[in-house]
């Protein structure tokens, strides 16, 4: 953890802070406190190679996973980059050569060492470090009669200015994120590391803040604004010749050291990723003779090796922070949701104190000061790597399978809000209407049919339409003489249907309509009528390129009413059906069950809800879905079975099972809006591939909340989060 910041970075945190510089580093080293708590108990988790790729994959998923994995690696090289750079500066001091070139040199030399193995290099590290405590001791034991502490007034000193180089000098503390990448290799890792990590960011907190008032209280500071080795120049105005040599050893020890750890843990994460198919599979290769991920190793270092010839010192701090700062909000995140997830494979034999507020309070103030960084280029870097590792993860990468906990928890809190607000009565209404448009003969009495039975369970009334679409190069006054033969056949198959349930009498009279744009006139029509529900007919392929676009499309997103779309594969309604109902967390998925239920009711049929789940699904989230099953069977009026299934792939288990039903009744896909338009969505995958006949329902839309109140709402959410675990 001692490494090179507090040796490159003290000059130009105080050009930038003064006095409160101290604090600066405090803060920085309070935060990484904080986290480390978090990473601890991860690391005992999950000791294994990868360190916060792991613990963001098995919590957040492969998506946030790969990505902060990247995001991890390369900060960890721009943090290896300024080492080296810090290395060649301290040692420009003792020989006539460009410290740049000094850097490179280091970086290759520290590339075979650590090609060599982690023993070796390891072994270095330990005795570099020790030689580094005793000889910065030495220079705060000497440097503290030195101080004038009326020199160290704080009063003068921004806010703003004292968090934006808190941010600055962040790196000091990123050591953390390398012991965790590690841990796979530490001996005994449940005890070793938290007493490790944790005692680490205590003792370097003080040794960094010792340092730092000897900087500001015993030297003008101002002078090292630009001073890439102000350990150094501070020495020489104390100590003379002496002290510079005791301080070059110290600076060389301390950028060695840091850019060797730098080095020996970011090629972990390459390796890790590359075993999950995230990175190219050469990345995996171990060199026989040492045992060591020599690809990894070697990709890392030449990534660190074109850095430091590229940005400047300063810039490489900025890089390296803002990255750093941004990957510890993720860990704080990652230990919620582990948490809340009560997997039982999750069993860390180090556990964080003060939970949820020690995690909480790391995300907060993590994003707090990446923000109050003040420069906007490190912060648009900062995010600018983990969109382009989303963008390598769903466009780039091999297959990976996602072992994330997040989608558990998730699960189990949408069950718990549709439990809250779910509704065992269907929804009662006067005047319950149905339009169903038709514009083909085919499957006319079907639609009719399935439309009645759902207007009679509903007390209610259905809407017949007989629309036709004529070119838009047709005038309609012209509509009677090139139209009149298949108009006439629609309004003759309309009345049969019609005079075959005469006995219901649930029947308005029957709309005909002449249109230039068949899904514009549906949806007015739907208005005009007051039509609660929309029965539609899908004639051609469910494919998400043939639905983009189409009229079905249109009356999805435009109606003001609920909308059900049919896909006829010889289905019979009124006979004894088997129907598939795939559940939906959701309170408004009664809906679905009237429908599904209306129509099985009239052959006495049997209605199956199924849930798939992932394999690695907690016990607590089986139970709430099967909660959610109960009471939700409770609103069928007709036969009804549950059943779960644990596959990874949803739509290849809702394939399987549609096989024994003549229907499957789904509601619309809740996937976000960019993924659907992508890649298709559930409903769309399974109804083009299944053989049965299918029913797509869709509640109906209601308008987003403007941005400030669903900001309200989500913190009303968490306030009463954190409230629920106050009281237990």
């Amino acid at each position: 953890m001692v490494g090179a910041g507090i040796f490159v970075l003290p000059g130009m945190a105080a050009a930038m802070a003064g006095p409160g510089s101290i604090i600066s580093f405090v803060l920085s080293g309070l935060l990484a406190l904080v986290t480390a708590f978090c990473i601890s108990e991860m690391a005992t988790a999950m000791p294994k190679a990868g360190g916060t790729y792991v613990f963001m994959k098995r919590s957040l998923g492969s998506a946030v996973g790969s990505s902060v994995g990247i995001a991890t690696w390369l900060g960890l090289l721009i943090k290896g980059s300024f080492a080296f750079v810090g290395f060649g500066g301290y040692l420009a001091a003792l020989v006539a050569v460009n410290e740049i070139w000094l850097a490179v040199i280091a970086s290759i030399l520290f590339i075979g060492i650590n090609i060599v193995g982690v023993r070796s290099s390891g072994g270095l590290q330990n005795l570099m470090i020790l030689l580094l405590t005793i000889l910065l001791f030495i220079f705060i034991f000497l440097g503290m009669g030195r101080v004038d502490f009326s020199e160290l007034v704080f009063v003068d000193t921004g806010v703003s200015e004292t968090l934006a180089t808190a941010g600055f000098v962040f790196v000091s503390y990123v050591g953390i994120a390398e012991a965790s990448a590690i841990s796979e290799e530490v001996k005994n890792p449940g005890k070793n590391l938290p007493r490790a990590i944790i005692g680490s960011i205590l003792f370097v907190i003080l040794l960094y803040s010792l340092i730092m008032v000897i900087v500001v209280g015993a030297y003008p500071y101002e002078q090292l604004a630009e001073s890439t080795t102000p350990i150094l120049d501070v020495a020489e105005s104390f100590f003379g010749a002496v002290g510079v040599t005791i301080m070059v050893m110290a600076g060389i020890f301390a950028t060695l050291s840091t850019g060797n750890a730098s080095l020996m843990s970011s090629a972990r994460y390459p390796f890790a990723m590359a075993k999950d198919g995230v990175m190219p599979e050469w990345l995996t290769r171990i060199n026989s003779s040492f045992k060591t991920p020599v690809t990894a190793i070697f990709l890392s270092g030449v990534v660190l090796t074109i850095m430091l010839l590229v940005f400047p010192v300063e810039r490489l701090a900025e890089m390296t922070s803002a990255l750093n700062i941004l990957v510890f909000a993720f860990i704080n995140l990652s230990l919620i949701v582990l948490r809340e997830a009560e997997t039982d494979w999750y069993q860390p034999k180090f556990r964080a104190p003060f939970y949820p507020y020690l995690p909480i309070i790391g995300f907060v103030g993590s994003l707090g000061m990446l923000f109050s960084m003040g420069e906007l280029m490190p912060i648009v870097f900062a995010f600018s790597v983990i969109i382009l590792g989303l963008a390598w993860y769903y466009f780039v990468r091999d297959e990976v399978e996602d072992e994330s906990e997040v989608r558990g928890v998730i699960t189990q809190r949408k069950a718990s809000k549709a439990l809250e607000k779910f509704s065992e009565q269907p929804d009662e209404k006067e005047d319950y209407r149905v339009l169903v448009p038709i514009s083909d003969v085919k499957h006319l009495e079907n639609l009719i049919n399935i439309g009645m039975e759902i207007a009679e369970d509903k007390c209610g009334k259905i809407i017949p339409a007989i629309i036709l679409e004529i070119p838009e190069q047709t005038p309609l006054y012209a509509y009677k003489e090139r139209y009149a033969k298949k108009m006439e056949m629609l309004e003759e198959a309309t009345l049969n249907t019609i005079e075959e349930n005469a006995e219901y009498d649930i029947m308005e009279e029957e709309v005909v309509l002449y249109t230039h744009s068949y899904k514009k006139s549906v949806v007015d029509l739907a208005e005009k009528e007051d039509a609660d529900l929309i029965l539609v007919e899908w004639l051609d392929e469910f494919s998400h390129s043939e639905l983009l676009g189409s009229s079905v499309d249109y009356i999805l997103h435009h109606a003001n009413c609920d909308v059900a779309v049919f896909k006829d594969r010889g289905f019979k309604p009124r006979e004894y059906n088997k129907i598939l109902l795939p559940t939906r967390l959701s309170s408004k998925i009664g809906l679905t069950l009237d429908i599904a239920s209306a129509i099985a009711s009239k052959g006495e049929g049997l209605i199956e809800l199924l849930r798939v789940i992932d394999p690695g699904a907690s016990k607590k989230e089986i139970e709430k879905i099967r909660e959610f099953q109960k009471r939700s069977r409770k609103r069928i009026k007709v036969e009804s079975d549950s059943k779960i299934i644990k596959n990874k792939d949803v739509v290849e288990a809702l394939l399987s099972e549609s096989e024994q039903f003549d229907l499957v009744v789904m509601s619309a896909s809740q996937e976000s809006a960019l993924k659907g338009f992508l890649f298709g969505t559930i409903p769309n995958e399974v109804a083009d591939k299944t053989d049965s006949s299918i029913l797509i329902v869709q509640e109906k839309k209601t308008k987003r909340p403007r941005l400030t109140a669903k900001i309200k709402a989500k913190l009303a959410g968490y306030s009463r989060w954190i409230t629920r675990k106050i009281e237990s």
